[in-house]
C-alpha cells in the first residue's frame, strides 16, 4: 500500500445529465470547426505558459480538446499513444513507468526523457502532489480535462524540467461563472460500471468559483486464480478506483487570480494475473522447486489456458494518493504577468 506525501506545488459512454443556466464559452470546446470557407480550426494551447492559438506556436504540438478525448475514447495514457506518433508507454527495467517520445525515455543515471505535467506540476517517476498512480496518467486521471497537449522534441526549463524527448501537459477544467455540470455512466463487460461527473458553482460571480468533479469505476477481473485456500476464485486485472477533484478560483481583483486544486485517488485492486509461459532451465523457479516440478506446473498452466492461473496469495495492489496544487497569477501590466 502506498500513500503519497501531501505537498504544495507552486507554479460505450452515455450522457445522463447536463444542466446549465445559460450559454457558456470553453476555449477548448468552442474551437472553430473548419468549414467550406477554408477557415482552420482554432485550438488554444498553453505550451509556453500562456494562452495562444495552436497555429501560432513555434513548437510541434499534438493537442486534444475535451471533445477529442470523448470522441476518441481516450481514458488513459495507453489510449493516448494510439493517436500520437512515436509516443509509447515505457517501463524501463525498473527505472519508472512513464512516457517515451521520439525514442527518448528514462535511463540509468539520467533524468526522464519525457515529463508529464498536471496543472503545470511535473509528474516525475510517478510521484507528484496529486493522485498519480501509473505516473498520473492511468484510469482515474482522464476525467474533466480541458485539454491534453503533447510537445514533441527537446524542452527547456519553462515548465520546470529539462527534457530531451518532450513534455505532456494535462490541463483540468477550471471553474466558470455558470452554474452547470454533467454526468455520464459507462457500462460494459465483466460487470463494468462507471460514473463520471462534475458540477460548477459560481459562489460569487467572477470572484469565488468552485468546481467539483469525480470518476468512480468498478469492473470484475478477467483472469481467475484457481489456487487453494483464500485466493481461490480471486480475479485479477480488475478495476476499482475512486477519483475526486475540487478546484477553487479566487479573484479578489481583476488583475490577480489564485487557483487551488485538491486531488484524491483511491485504488484497491488485485493487480494483473501472472501466467507462466515458459521455463528457464537455469532460472530461479527451477533452482527453487526443481525441473520436474516446474515442468509439471507449466503443463498444468498450458492445460488451463491464459485466463486461469495460480498467483502469489500475498499479492496486493492498493494505494491512496492525494495532494494540493496552488498557483497564483498577477497581471502587473498589459504585457507582464508573474506566476507563483
Amino acid at each position: 500500500m502506498r500513500k503519497s506525501a501531501l505537498s504544495l506545488a507552486l507554479g460505450m459512454t452515455t450522457a445522463l445529465v447536463s444542466f446549465t443556466n445559460g450559454p457558456t464559452v470553453r476555449a477548448q470546446d468552442q474551437a472553430q470547426a473548419a468549414s467550406g470557407n477554408g477557415v482552420l480550426e482554432e485550438i488554444v494551447v498553453t505550451a509556453r505558459r500562456r494562452e495562444e492559438k495552436l497555429q501560432s506556436v513555434p513548437i510541434a504540438i499534438k493537442a486534444f480538446t475535451a471533445a477529442d478525448l470523448i470522441e476518441k475514447n481516450i481514458n488513459s495514457a495507453q489510449d493516448l499513444t494510439v493517436f500520437v506518433p512515436s509516443l509509447i508507454m515505457n517501463n524501463n527495467a525498473g527505472f519508472g513507468s512513464g512516457f517515451s517520445l521520439r525514442g527518448q525515455t528514462a535511463s540509468l543515471g539520467a533524468g526522464a526523457g519525457v515529463v508529464a505535467y498536471f496543472a503545470e506540476v511535473p509528474l516525475v517517476n510517478g510521484q507528484s502532489a496529486i493522485g498519480t498512480f501509473q505516473g498520473g496518467t492511468g484510469p482515474g486521471q482522464f476525467y474533466d480535462l480541458e485539454n491534453v497537449q503533447v510537445l514533441n522534441g527537446p524542452q527547456g526549463t519553462l515548465f520546470g524540467r529539462n527534457t530531451t524527448g518532450g513534455a505532456i501537459l494535462f490541463t483540468p477544467q477550471k471553474p466558470t461563472n455558470a452554474f452547470e455540470g454533467y454526468g455520464q455512466v459507462t457500462v460494459g463487460s465483466y460487470n463494468w460500471h462507471e460514473f463520471e461527473g462534475a458540477i460548477n458553482v459560481p459562489i460569487i460571480s467572477d470572484k469565488v468559483l468552485l468546481r467539483l468533479a469525480g470518476d468512480v469505476s468498478m469492473r470484475d477481473g478477467y483472469t481467475t486464480d484457481v489456487g487453494p485456500g483464500a485466493v481461490h476464485g480471486k480475479d485479477y486485472s480488475n478495476r476499482n478506483y475512486w477519483g475526486f477533484r475540487a478546484t477553487l478560483v479566487l479573484r479578489p481583483t481583476d488583475d490577480f487570480e489564485n487557483v487551488t486544486i485538491f486531488n484524491s485517488l483511491y485504488r484497491d485492486e488485485n493487480g494483473p494475473g501472472v501466467v507462466l509461459g515458459g521455463i528457464n532451465p537455469n532460472g530461479t523457479l527451477v533452482q527453487t522447486v526443481g525441473l520436474a516440478v516446474a515442468q509439471a506446473y507449466l503443463a498444468a498452466q498450458n492445460a488451463r489456458g491464459p485466463r486461469e492461473t495460480e498467483n502469489d496469495p500475498l499479492s496486493i495492489d492498493k494505494e491512496w494518493d492525494y495532494g494540493v496544487i496552488n498557483t497564483s497569477r498577477w497581471d502587473v501590466a498589459d504585457n507582464l504577468a508573474t506566476r507563483t
